[in-house]
């Protein structure tokens, strides 16, 4: 006799979160950011702007932006 299949399922991650999106913008423009990283279960990202979280999720839309909106922009 022969069993049935099993399967396993091997957590991992997340690896190397990346950024993609323009490294310029115009004033009054949105721009906007995508995080990805390899993982098992998917990840749950945040987003930080200059230290402080501004939102969570893979995508980040900037509002219009302003001289204000020049800084570092993080993904977690």
């Amino acid at each position: 006799m022969t069993s049935p299949n099993y399967k396993l399922i091997v957590n991992y991650g997340p690896e190397m979160p990346i950024i993609t999106g323009p490294a310029l913008g115009e004033t009054g423009h949105n721009v906007t950011f995508n995080c990805s990283a390899s993982s098992q279960p998917l990840s749950q990202f945040s987003w930080f702007f200059n230290g402080s979280q501004v939102a969570t999720g893979s995508v980040y839309e900037t509002g219009p932006l302003t001289l204000a909106s020049h800084g570092e922009y993080t993904c977690v």
